[in-house]
C-alpha cells in the first residue's frame, strides 16, 4: 500500500512563516513554483521509458545523481518540506516503473524502501543561513576599506 503524498499539500500556517527568519526579518529562500512541478513530471515521463528494463542499480545510481543536483540548488534553509516532496514525487514515479516491468512479479513497498535507503539521498539542508554565510569580521571598520 503507497503511502499518502502530504508534503505536497499547501498549510496555511508553513505559508504565513515561508520568507522570515524566524520571526527576525527576511531570509533568502529558493521554492519550486508549480510550474517546476509541471517541468518534473514531463522530464519524467520521457525519460523513464527510457531506462525502464535497465538494471535497479544503474538506474539508482542515475537518479542518486538527478536528486544530489536538486538538492544542491534548492537545499537552503527553510525549503526542506519541498526537497521532501520532490523525493516523494520521484520515489512514487520510480515504483510505478519497477511495477510495470514485469507482468508476474509485484514489488511490495517494504522492498521498494530498502531500495530507496539504499539508492537516494534523504532531503538535507546543505546551505547556512544567509547571516553565517555573510559574516564578516571588520572589526568596527568598513569592509571596503
Amino acid at each position: 500500500m503507497l503511502r499518502p503524498l502530504d508534503c505536497c499539500s499547501s498549510s496555511s500556517a508553513a505559508a504565513s512563516r515561508a520568507g522570515t527568519d524566524r520571526g527576525f526579518g527576511c531570509s533568502v529562500s529558493i521554492r519550486e513554483g508549480w510550474h517546476r512541478g509541471q517541468v518534473f513530471s514531463r522530464w519524467a515521463d520521457r525519460t523513464r521509458t527510457k531506462r525502464m528494463h535497465l538494471p535497479i542499480q544503474v538506474v539508482g545510481a542515475w537518479l542518486r545523481r538527478v536528486v544530489e543536483g536538486h538538492f544542491r540548488y534548492f537545499a537552503v534553509p527553510g525549503n526542506q518540506r519541498s526537497l521532501k516532496c520532490f523525493r516523494e514525487r520521484l520515489t512514487r514515479l520510480w515504483y510505478t516503473v519497477i511495477r510495470r516491468r514485469s507482468h508476474k512479479a509485484r514489488l511490495p513497498w517494504a522492498r521498494m524502501l530498502t531500495i530507496l535507503d539504499r539508492h537516494l539521498p534523504r532531503p538535507t539542508i546543505l546551505h547556512p543561513w544567509p547571516s553565517q554565510r555573510f559574516y564578516a569580521n571588520t572589526r568596527g571598520r568598513s569592509p571596503v576599506r
